[in-house]
């Protein structure tokens, strides 16, 4: 579900920077006129922008909290009472 919304969501980008006036390609070669891909080197840049702040944004929302002290030597010291010390 995630790489289908997130190819949802980004087509629409790439669609408004890329050709923001709607231009439809020429019917006999299919392809678009210049203007359109003169507008690629734009669009890689807005794209790593959206990128980098998704990515930050998700950093930020997954730093990991520190336990209590007393909780952290209460494991610690169930770890090393039950371990099995392989001789």
């Amino acid at each position: 579900m995630g790489l289908g919304s997130g190819a949802l969501i980004f087509n629409q980008i790439i669609l408004a920077v890329m050709n923001p006036n709607n231009i439809k390609p020429n019917p006999n070669t299919h392809l678009f006129p210049a203007e359109v891909a003169m507008n690629l080197p734009l669009t890689w840049r807005v794209l790593a922008g959206v990128y980098l702040a998704l990515g930050l944004l998700g950093t930020a929302l997954t730093i990991p909290h520190k336990p209590e002290p007393n909780t952290y030597q209460e494991l610690n010291s169930l770890i090393t009472e039950t371990a099995v010390v392989p001789t």
